[in-house]
């Protein structure tokens, strides 16, 4: 499982240091593609192959085509290099909305998948409290948590 939460510098050419700590279970090449609210979704290969089967098995409608189009054609495969750094395609920094080289990098643990946000875009959805109290209070009664 995912924990934490990690600040990373995007360098000059789209690079970032992927956490030591969600190293060993991403392996030295993993699958980044998009995520909702615009952060970008990290899954180990053979999670993301889980997935893959499952939404290729969905039945073919036009919007099922859709969401196939945007998942598969959106995800890539990076390698992690021998200082510990992936490239972010650039088209996935855009859809993160990274505004340029040298943006500060959130990577979040979310259980099964690391997400990755640009900082000013986490920050933004960070400060808007009443997402994470509903959103909290929400999962607490799914669970039987008392928060």
């Amino acid at each position: 499982m995912f924990r934490g939460e990690y600040e990373h510098s995007l360098d000059v050419k789209g690079r970032t240091v992927v956490p030591s700590k969600y190293r060993e279970e991403l392996g030295n090449s993993f699958i980044i593609t998009i995520g909702t609210s615009h952060c970008l979704n990290c899954y180990p290969l053979k999670k993301y192959e889980e997935i893959e089967r499952v939404i290729d098995s969905l039945p073919t409608t036009p919007e099922n085509e859709k969401v196939k189009r945007l998942f598969f054609g959106s995800s890539a495969e990076v390698e992690v290099d021998s200082s510990g750094r992936i490239l972010i395609p650039t088209k996935l920094r855009e859809y993160a909305g990274f505004k340029g080289s040298q943006d500060d990098v959130v990577f979040i643990g979310m259980g099964k998948k690391v997400e990755i946000w640009a900082k000013s875009s986490h920050d933004e959805y960070i400060n808007d409290y009443a997402n994470f109290d509903s959103g909290i209070e929400s999962l607490a009664e799914k669970i039987g948590l008392s928060l």
